[in-house]
C-alpha cells in the first residue's frame, strides 16, 4: 500500500477514483502489525510488534469509527479477533 498510495496521491496522474482512493489512504493512522518491518513508511503509520487480540482490544476502547482490517493472515498470525 505504502508507497504506491502516497505516490498517487502526489502525481494524481491515475484515474480520479484512484486518486480519491490515495487521498482517503494519507488521511487515516494505519496500525501495522510485524514482526520483521524496521520503521513506519508513512507519517500515519504505527508498527506494532505486540499481540494483535490485545491491542485491538485497545482500539476498540477508543472514541472512532469502525476497524478495518486486512493483511495476511492477520488472525492465524497474531491471534483472533477480539471480542467476536
Amino acid at each position: 500500500m505504502v508507497p504506491y498510495w502516497p505516490e498517487v496521491l502526489k502525481n494524481q496522474s491515475e484515474a480520479r477514483a484512484d486518486t480519491e482512493f490515495a487521498r482517503a489512504f494519507d488521511s487515516v493512522n494505519k496500525i501495522v502489525f510485524s514482526r520483521s518491518l524496521d520503521g513506519d513508511e508513512d507519517r500515519n503509520t504505527r508498527i506494532v510488534r505486540t499481540n494483535l487480540r490485545d491491542e485491538m482490544l485497545k482500539l476498540k476502547q477508543e472514541q472512532g469509527k469502525n476497524i478495518l482490517v486486512g493483511g495476511v493472515d492477520s488472525f492465524t498470525t497474531y491471534g483472533a479477533w477480539p471480542g467476536g
